[in-house]
């Protein structure tokens, strides 16, 4: 019910600002914890549910914590919630952090720059959850985005993994500046670029020609990273397709599966693709390969003509 009335908001639920208040006081921390953000979507100013507000700041309960700390930071502006926040993103309690993280995406742009300096953290988790932050922030993130890339092409790989995580969900705006990380003498670097734009997906468009050109000369891991990207950039990425038909007949058979998935999301029926994945969907010896062949076929074959 609280839940409810914090998210119908103002003005319907403001008369339910003293239950709200006194509920600050439960013995459910789920119910303490609702209170608060409940008040804080309000951005209430009765002196009352601010002191509500304020006294669960330090409740025993790290979960609490958190919506208490969102709820000051609506209610007041006071930049220590960021600060406190960014800590509880490595508390043990996973909905602590979990809350804490969703919070922090919420508040957004004044968040960033704390956020930024806990990738380089010592602590693995701390990067981690930093990095999903900035992720759930998506646009909101965007003047991050500079410092992010100086991270991927650093070197501390630990902090660039961390920091091209976030870069896949910026879009446009991370683009150019991962293509860049392409030509980086840092093989994690070049590595992460990738992936982070496979994440962006059809507006990475303008990387496709670079990441076809690497396809001729990548082995293994890397291989498939390339391949995996260039499927999720789609039909935008049809400039790989002559390449990528040659790597249905690699050695390898996650390699020629995750070929045959690319093809089918990038849709291209020219340099012989139909022909190819039927003959691979017919003859290939692994069931998986066969089959992602056949799937991808259909997807041609079913295709609008002049799409």
């Amino acid at each position: 019910a609280i839940a409810a009335l914090g998210r119908i908001g103002r003005p319907a639920a403001t008369g339910s600002i003293p239950e709200m208040t006194a509920a600050c006081g439960d013995l459910d921390a789920d119910v303490r914890g609702a209170a608060a953000v409940a008040l804080g979507r309000l951005r209430v100013k009765r002196a009352a549910a601010v002191r509500a507000v304020e006294l669960l700041r330090r409740d025993e309960q790290p979960m609490v914590r958190a919506d208490a700390w969102w709820a000051w930071w609506q209610v007041t502006g006071d930049r220590t919630a960021i600060g406190e926040l960014v800590e509880l993103l490595s508390a043990k309690d996973w909905l602590a952090s979990s809350h804490a993280s969703e919070h922090l995406s919420d508040i957004g742009a004044p968040a960033v720059r704390v956020l930024v300096r806990v990738l380089s953290s010592e602590s693995s988790g701390d990067r981690l959850q930093a990095a999903e932050t900035l992720r759930r922030m998506r646009s909101g993130a965007a003047a991050a985005v500079p410092q992010l890339l100086r991270l991927v092409d650093g070197d501390n790989p630990q902090a660039a993994a961390a920091a091209a995580r976030a870069l896949g969900a910026q879009g446009n705006g991370a683009v150019d500046g991962l293509r860049r990380c392409l030509d980086s003498p840092l093989d994690h670097a070049r590595r992460l670029a990738v992936v982070a734009l496979g994440e962006i997906g059809a507006a990475a468009s303008p990387a496709a020609p670079q990441l076809a050109g690497r396809l001729e000369t990548a082995r293994g891991r890397e291989l498939l990273q390339l391949i995996t990207a260039l499927g999720r950039i789609g039909a935008k990425a049809s400039v790989a397709v002559p390449r990528l038909v040659v790597v249905l007949q690699h050695r390898d058979q996650d390699t020629r599966g995750a070929a045959c998935q690319a093809l089918g999301r990038i849709g291209s029926d020219t340099f012989g693709v139909v022909a190819a994945l039927e003959k691979v969907a017919r003859t290939d010896t692994v069931d998986f390969v066969r089959r992602a062949a056949k799937r991808a076929h259909v997807t041609i074959r079913q295709k609008p003509a002049g799409h």
